[in-house]
């Protein structure tokens, strides 16, 4: 019969002890005179915009100060937020049914244009949990 396992039953040589200490004390310098990096994310200067989606529309708030920026009504934003769309029917059963889809700037909620159709039509999230958007090439508004 062998000797049973020991699991480190022989010392460390001096010389690895020796090569790890220098190689983590490396990991931390830094060279004379360099300055310690940039923090990534600097307080109050960020100007990421969280948009928040509620039961009555988009909410559009400063990530940095948390100030609400815009309220957009219910709609679908194109995938660079570059404009936001809404759609609003009317008419029906008395009157002529027509859909009028607006063009908005996200970021003040101002109409840049409106396209009047003939029917009535609506988003998709208009009737319960559905995808409601652009495609990915904003091409097509779902």
């Amino acid at each position: 019969m062998g000797q049973p396992f020991i699991p480190f039953s022989r010392p460390f040589p001096v010389s690895v002890l020796a090569a790890l200490a220098i190689l983590l004390a490396a990991c931390g310098a830094r060279p004379d005179g360099a300055a310690a990096p940039d923090p990534v994310v600097r307080p109050g200067v960020s100007t990421d915009v969280l948009s928040i989606a509620t039961d009555t529309g988009t909410l559009r708030i400063a990530a940095a100060t948390g100030q609400t920026l815009v309220t957009l009504p219910d709609g679908a934003a194109t995938p660079d937020w570059r404009r936001y769309w809404t759609v609003e029917a009317a008419g029906g059963a008395e009157g002529a049914a027509r859909t009028t889809l607006r063009e908005l700037d996200p970021t003040t909620g101002g109409e840049l244009r409106t396209l009047v159709i003939g029917g009535r039509w609506a988003l998709p999230s208009t009737y319960g949990a559905a995808p409601t958007g652009f495609s990915t090439d904003g091409s097509w508004l779902v």
